[in-house]
């Protein structure tokens, strides 16, 4: 499903829009959506980062079994916070 969304801009963020279609032969539209995927990557990066960074903060033991481990930390941290 494809949705259409509506946004203003001034006239300097329009050329830099415009800038880059043309720099990336492409059009707004797929500008915007290769903006918004580059966006979300970096933000699912920095929440992996921040898991790993918790998780290295537990004392304890790794479990072995990689089953104990998710259950382990599903327990520790809400399951749809984890990318």
């Amino acid at each position: 499903m494809v949705s259409r969304v509506e946004f203003r801009v001034d006239d300097e963020c329009k050329q830099r829009l415009d800038d880059l279609a043309e720099e990336r032969d492409a059009s707004i539209s797929e500008v915007l959506r290769g903006l918004i995927d580059e966006a979300w990557e970096a933000v699912m990066v920095e929440r992996r980062l921040q898991l790993v960074r918790e998780i290295a903060s537990l004392q304890g033991e790794v479990p072995d079994d990689p089953q104990d481990l998710f259950r382990e930390l599903e327990s520790r941290f809400e399951s749809d916070s984890l990318p």
